[in-house]
């Protein structure tokens, strides 16, 4: 009879690549978002034009560039 666990080895050679290009794949994530921070910064600027519902709140209550700030980090930046 199998263990509760046993079929973690196999799935966890899907979620890390043999090649283990994860600082590329973090480098290119967090190079997104912070051309996605300063295309809104520049192009922004009301907050009805922010598409996003929960940013667009932050832009308002707090302003266009310190909304967008707070919102940047508590999203992307996850504190456990």
């Amino acid at each position: 009879m199998e263990g509760k666990w046993s079929h973690v080895p196999v799935f966890w050679k899907y979620l890390v690549p043999k090649n283990n290009k994860w600082l590329r794949r973090i480098c290119i994530l967090f190079v997104f978002i912070l051309l996605d921070y300063f295309a809104t910064l520049a192009f922004c600027t009301t907050p009805e034009e922010e598409a996003n519902p929960y940013a667009r709140i932050f832009l308002e209550n707090y302003g266009i560039g310190v909304g967008l700030t707070m919102f940047v980090f508590l999203i992307n930046f996850q504190f456990t």
